[in-house]
């Protein structure tokens, strides 16, 4: 089945429409696999419209975050992890830190986040 124009249309507004409703009712509140899911969803989006065709009738297939590189963002994802635990183990272990300590503790946490945001943009934005 081949989609048309208006149909890809109402597809991609519905999606739109969801997507209001949810950032509209969400809430810090939220427990953290909510929060996550969100995230996922609306990252993953484009990319799964792209997938099914729903991008090309309306001439957005070519659009930057309609492409998904999966090595790249599981690699970002690794980085992430790293460091989230990075910071978990070295807080625990030193207790009272000096600026030096967080400095020790923060600088290596920051760079693998940015990192982690580099290939997040590589396997989501650029080609």
């Amino acid at each position: 089945m081949t989609l048309n124009k208006n149909t890809s249309g109402a597809i991609l507004l519905g999606v739109c429409l969801v997507f209001i409703i949810a950032f509209y009712f969400f809430s810090p509140s939220w427990a953290a696999w909510a929060q996550v899911l969100l995230a996922v969803a609306t990252v993953s989006a484009f990319p799964l419209l792209n997938a099914l065709g729903v991008l090309k009738p309306l001439g957005l297939d070519g659009m930057p975050g309609s492409r998904f590189n999966f090595r790249y963002v599981l690699i970002g994802t690794g980085f992430m992890g790293g460091a989230f635990v990075w910071v978990m183990v070295l807080v625990r272990l030193v207790p009272n830190p000096s600026a030096a300590a967080v400095i020790a503790i923060l600088l290596p946490a920051v760079l693998f986040l940015a990192t982690a945001l580099f290939f997040f943009i590589r396997g989501t934005i650029w080609r």
